[in-house]
């Protein structure tokens, strides 16, 4: 069982923690382009790893809008009203 749990990323790893951080920043006003996050991302020093590892930690939300080559990745911070309206 310890095992399992030391497989887990740990919360208080810097990095996760500073990707989480950013990611509650960057997602505050809403819904943007994943693109436009991961280059930001990228400018502050997170690695993409450590940004998907915070996005997997968070349950941030991710949506596809359009299809093919036009189409682009949107993120959102999960909303704890959205989910209590869908129940």
């Amino acid at each position: 069982m310890n095992d399992v749990l030391a497989a887990r990323p740990q919360v208080n790893d810097r990095a996760l923690v500073e990707a989480m951080e950013f990611l509650r920043s960057a997602l505050a006003s809403g819904e943007r382009p994943a693109a436009d996050v991961l280059r930001e991302a990228d400018e502050a020093g997170i690695a993409e790893i450590t940004l998907r590892r915070a996005r997997k930690e968070m349950g941030v939300r991710t949506r596809r809008e359009g299809f093919g080559k036009g189409s682009r990745l949107l993120l959102s911070l999960a909303d704890s009203s959205e989910e209590d309206v869908a129940e």
